[in-house]
């Protein structure tokens, strides 16, 4: 009889099997794997940027599992439908349950940063760093992912406050794979 499969809290069907032992290493991605595999037993959080496909939320959710697996609480998001759920309008039970998660979970996945919108409105900009902020205060760990640098998210802010704490507080890792879904397909 199989273990019972251990995967993060909100992760996606398709990467619940995810862990660092099968996501697939290379020459190129070597690197990427090394910090990836650091990020648990250290105290920085981590940025996972590159291009439309290239595994970096698979390699998050990889990262996750492995601290869900580590009985270490872990839970994915994706930024979009947070930044949907939180919106103004919404039931303040609903608003305040999301917070809590997002802010208490001791590592926490936020998927595709700058999806949301090709220029951040204020609501955006607010609730990122709020989100954030408030996580780095308890002292938990951030994992994100977005097919943008630091300088792209910077831009389509307008404003330096995310990317700067960012910058500062966690290890960028660049994936440079083609996109997989491409690749599968053909």
């Amino acid at each position: 009889c199989d273990p019972p499969l251990v995967f993060a809290a909100g992760v996606p069907v398709e990467f619940q099997r995810s862990r660092l032992s099968n996501w697939e290493t290379t020459a190129d991605t070597a690197a990427v794997h090394a910090k990836a595999s650091a990020f648990l037993a250290g105290t920085r959080d981590l940025f996972i940027t590159g291009g439309v496909g290239s595994g970096k939320t698979r390699l998050a959710c990889a990262i996750a599992n492995e601290g869900a697996v580590a009985r270490l609480s872990a839970r994915f998001v994706r930024v979009p439908m947070v930044l949907h759920q939180l919106q103004p309008g919404r039931s303040p039970e609903e608003v305040a349950a999301l917070e809590r998660q997002l802010f208490s979970a001791p590592v926490l996945v936020l998927d595709d940063l700058g999806a949301e919108r090709d220029v951040a409105t204020d609501y955006t900009r607010r609730t990122l760093l709020m989100i954030y902020e408030e996580r780095w205060d308890r002292g938990h760990r951030t994992i994100l992912t977005s097919n943008k640098t630091l300088s792209q998210l910077a831009e389509m802010q307008d404003d330096d406050r995310l990317v700067s704490r960012l910058a500062g507080r966690a290890d960028v890792v660049t994936v440079t794979a083609p996109d997989q879904r491409l690749l599968r397909r053909g």
